[in-house]
């Protein structure tokens, strides 16, 4: 018996080393929670800084290629200028050469002719000079307003890298959060390593005291190992005591031979009877021994189960961990195009940015050569037709009005000379105006701009308040899984009770069925049991009833929050472009000589209104979506309500069913008659019991799955409320973008205009 145990014993032993090494290896494979967290976080912020990188590589812009090329426009056209005054200076040379030879009597007429002509010219030098600084007063603005552009960059860069820094430091407060949430307080911990401690050492103690009673076995083992050896001689000795007995009885008589008999058989049926008590002795102790170790075995068994349904629990909740970090790593992801591609995306993109500015550059390099170039051939086609029909008055000696005609033709000068001064001075009025509505359109800019910033603080502060939603609703998670956890450890208690009541019956049977009372007893006040933690998890279910209403009631009330302040947002939207419509559509219709430009951007206008009420409508469609969404997630709620009124009331009805058929069989007068019936009937309402433990582990397994979903809910209505909130606010940018590049295009059209009424003045 004894080395039966101790073979058990070293078999268990080695299975359980088995299975240590089998944990140790896996936790020697495994990483901690919080280090896969950390890892988790590093590598959001790589692809969020590496994201950042690849915005501001596509973004960036070499400013050299341009300052280059405006230094050079700006040499050519000084060449430009003085070729041109060069040649001036060349035809004056030549036509004076030609009238050298012309007679003496008109030489006076031709001094004055000079005369005259030196005076236009130095007017038209005065004009050109006036003219040329007009354009450097228009250059030096040109660059003012630059400036003020690269300013304007400037502070749109500093403003996103604050809401950068804001944007981290709330990830940083979210992980503090987080970090809080998952810590114990050093009191706590304090008092789980002490008690540790004393774990620790009552376990050594309990080891020696094993190891002592083992001693103390061993010892006592062969102690009755030398017993039963005396026991074995002494009946040795008996038994050749007998033979001799008998040997002196067989010399006797035939009557002390019969009498010997007698008492021979008496003694050796008084020796059987005995040996046979001894067995039965031995038997009731062996079946004792086996009852204790059996009862022994089921309680190890019952410990490796609750190991078991431990493990099993941890595993799911790590499994549900896991499955929360791989749903909002999806979440975070959707849509989301690959490092690869969007690298390769990046590159073409500057690709095309570079050859795009390289083509528009060398365009704008012809179109001012030619125009330069047109300038020029007119200005010599005119300046050689006035030389020579100069040269041919006074060559033609014939001719007696040729002073006459010669006078015409610089009066014809004057009034060209007075014609070119009137166009200058309509030429700068009009481009004092142009400048006027340059600034009136940089002042609405500005204001457009302080717009964006306040609609990009208003979205700050609802992701801000978004956040903060979630972070409640998180810990509101955290508190229902509290609260699941306690009722599953109530129910290993509860399944705890029923086992061992269940081996206290079958222990009861085995050794008494007059004790049969007890048992239903036991079973009554485990059915008592089984109420009270009934009605604990209907008050569960009903707190969780009134958590899920009010998060219901919360979700409403963002849901009209979001709509009021979609609509306040559009309404300014609106508002916005149709204030920056009519003001364009003033600055235009303030130019009547441009009616073609002004059909023109009416119509680029009407195009920018016909997007901006497709933006509407498509806002208007999403909207309708999110609503469906939203009814679906009310019908589901209805239907989790429905699902657990139904399982309440089948659990209301199985412990009546149980507790009648425990009052009957309880108040049964004949279960005294016939014990083995009664037996029976208890064994087969333990097996109800069971069914019943069965149907209600399948309850609450349901419960714990609505409860789930139903806490889970609100956090993605409220993820889904995020992403559409920063889908409508990229909407938004993209369509103050779009009003700025309407901007940026009137500019380099006033602009256009501006150069071209330059270059009239100019010729």
């Amino acid at each position: 018996m004894n080395e039966a145990k101790l073979r058990y014993y070293s078999r268990f032993k080695e299975v359980t080393e088995f299975q240590l090494h089998t944990l140790r290896n896996q936790l020697a494979q495994s990483v901690p929670s919080g280090q896969l967290c950390t890892a988790r976080i590093d590598l959001e912020k790589m692809a969020a800084k590496y994201r950042s990188l690849l915005d501001s590589l596509t973004t960036a812009k070499s400013p050299q290629p341009q300052t280059i090329t405006h230094v050079d426009s700006k040499e050519l056209e000084a060449l430009q200028e003085t070729l041109a005054l060069e040649k001036e200076k060349r035809m004056v040379l030549e036509a004076m050469q030609t009238i050298e030879g012309v007679s003496a009597g008109a030489v006076t007429q031709i001094q004055l002719l000079s005369k005259r002509m030196a005076t236009l010219e130095l007017k038209e030098l005065n004009e050109r000079e006036r003219a040329n600084h007009a354009a450097r007063q228009w250059e030096i603005a040109k660059e003012q307003l630059r400036n003020e552009e690269q300013r304007s960059s400037e502070l749109e860069r500093k403003v996103s890298q604050l809401s950068k820094a804001c944007l981290e430091m709330q990830e940083l407060e979210t992980e503090a959060r987080h970090q809080f949430l998952n810590s114990v307080s050093r009191e706590e911990s304090e008092a789980d390593k002490k008690r540790v401690r004393e774990l620790e050492g009552s376990e050594m103690a309990l080891r020696h005291e094993v190891e002592k009673l083992k001693d103390i076995a061993l010892i006592a083992d062969r102690q009755r190992q030398a017993i039963e050896q005396e026991q074995k001689n002494n009946q040795l000795e008996v038994q050749s005591l007998r033979d001799r007995v008998l040997e002196l009885e067989s010399n006797k008589g035939p009557d002390e031979s019969s009498f010997g008999r007698l008492n021979r058989q008496l003694t050796q049926l008084q020796l059987a009877d005995a040996e046979a008590v001894k067995r039965a002795s031995e038997h009731h102790n062996s079946i004792n021994r086996l009852e204790t170790s059996n009862i022994k075995l089921e309680r190890r068994i019952t410990d490796k189960d609750n190991q078991l349904n431990a493990l099993r629990e941890e595993h799911k909740s790590k499994e549900n961990r896991l499955r929360k970090t791989v749903h909002q790593l999806r979440l975070r992801y959707a849509g989301c195009v690959a490092v690869s591609e969007s690298e390769k995306m990046s590159r073409l993109l500057r690709e095309a940015q570079a050859d795009r500015e390289r083509m528009f550059e060398s365009l704008q390099t012809a179109e001012a050569a030619r125009s330069k170039a047109e300038g020029l051939a007119a200005r010599e086609v005119s300046f050689q037709t006035t030389a020579a029909e100069l040269a041919a008055l006074l060559k033609d000696e014939e001719n007696p009005d040729r002073i006459a005609i010669v006078v015409q033709k610089l009066q014809q000068l004057q009034t060209r000379l007075a014609d070119t001064k009137m166009s200058e001075a309509m030429h700068r009025r009009a481009a004092e105006r142009l400048q006027k509505t340059a600034h009136y359109l940089e002042s609405v800019s500005r204001s457009q701009e302080v717009q964006i910033t306040a609609l990009d603080n208003e979205r700050l502060r609802l992701e801000k308040e978004l956040e903060e939603a979630q972070l409640i609703w998180e810990q509101r998670e955290a508190q229902l899984e509290d609260a699941l956890h306690a009722a599953l450890k109530n129910e290993v208690a509860v399944a705890q009770q029923l086992e061992i009541n269940a081996l206290r019956r079958r222990v009861v049977d085995l050794v008494d069925y007059a004790k049969v009372e007890h048992v239903v007893d036991s079973s009554a006040d485990a059915v008592k049991v089984l109420e009270e933690r009934l009605a604990n998890k209907e008050q569960v279910l009903a707190k969780t009833k009134q958590l899920l209403e009010e998060a219901c009631r919360e979700t409403e009330l963002m849901k009209q929050r979001h709509a009021e302040q979609i609509r306040h947002l559009n309404e300014q939207m609106l508002g916005t472009a149709d204030r920056s419509m009519k003001q364009l559509l003033a600055a235009v219709t303030n130019e009547p000589d441009e009616e073609s430009q002004a059909k023109r951007k009416i119509y680029q206008m009407e195009k920018s209104l016909r997007n901006l009420e497709e933006a509407l409508n498509e806002q208007q469609q999403m909207l309708s979506v999110q609503a469906a969404k939203l009814r679906l997630t009310e019908d589901e709620n209805s239907r989790t309500k429905q699902s657990l009124e139904d399982a309440k009331t089948k659990s209301d009805k199985e412990i009546s069913r149980l507790i009648h058929s425990h009052e009957t069989s309880f108040y049964d007068g004949n279960f005294r008659e016939d014990k083995k019936i009664l037996g029976q009937e208890i064994r087969n309402q333990m097996e109800k019991v069971a069914l019943l433990q069965d149907e209600l582990q399948s309850t609450q397994n349901e419960l714990e799955n609505w409860k789930y979903k139903a806490a889970k809910a609100p956090s993605i209505a409220n993820k889904k409320l995020t992403d559409r909130l920063k889908n409508e606010v990229a909407a938004k940018e993209r369509q103050n973008q779009a009003l700025t590049k309407a901007l940026e295009e009137l500019r380099g059209e006033l602009m256009k205009q501006v150069s071209l009424l330059g270059r009239t003045n100019w010729r």
